[in-house]
């Protein structure tokens, strides 16, 4: 049923009318927990509702501010077991709204240097305004960055290689190790064996 009705909505040219009444619906149902959070935590400065929607869901604001600061410092966790973390330049690729790397200047020494690049320019300019002690810029779909050769001690990718294509997949590898230093690291997250059920289910295999 799930995967005929995807389907139809792509047909029709509808999805986008479909995805903005999904938007409203999650909007209005989470409102009393997002203003909730907000009273709360009135220091703490969110991307609009829907850039959240877009890139987390918007169930949470919890879950978006505070899942993020757990996720930077399993990531972090991660880099130290294979190089130190002193004086690094990070880079957080597909960073989206900066929803992680908004808080490793804060987990990292003074000395590092904290990157985000995005090809969402709407997202881009959002953290540019927002989120101190990060350098972002904008990419475009296909490689190449604007970074140098061997420039990053350490990378890491959350949910970006789900979404792109099996020749792009391999691009941007490239990509990312030419930009990566020769002992750095590079940490990116798949979906696994157990979602190629769930995907098919969905018809993303129809999906040129």
């Amino acid at each position: 049923m799930k995967k005929t009705l995807l389907k139809a909505l792509r047909v029709s040219n509808s999805i986008i009318l479909a995805d903005r009444l999904r938007f409203f619906y999650h909007y209005f149902k989470s409102s009393k927990r997002r203003a909730q959070f907000k009273k709360r935590n009135p220091s703490v400065t969110l991307p609009p509702a829907y850039h959240i929607y877009e890139t987390f869901g918007l169930g949470d604001y919890n879950s978006y501010y505070f899942g993020s600061i757990e996720t930077s410092q399993n990531v972090l966790k991660r880099f130290k077991k294979h190089i130190s973390t002193d004086n690094i330049k990070l880079l957080d690729w597909g960073c989206g709204t900066g929803r992680v790397i908004r808080h490793f200047p804060t987990l990292l020494d003074p000395a590092s240097s904290c990157f985000g690049t995005d090809y969402n320019s709407t997202y881009i300019n959002w953290c540019k305004a927002n989120i101190p002690n990060v350098n972002f810029s904008e990419n475009k779909l296909k490689p190449p960055t604007v970074y140098s050769d061997n420039y990053f001690d350490a990378i890491y990718g959350i949910s970006i290689f789900t979404h792109l294509s099996e020749e792009m997949q391999y691009k941007w590898f490239e990509e990312l190790m030419r930009i990566l230093k020769p002992n750095g690291v590079l940490q990116i997250t798949l979906s696994g064996n157990a979602f190629i059920i769930i995907l098919l289910e969905l018809g993303i295999n129809e999906i040129p």
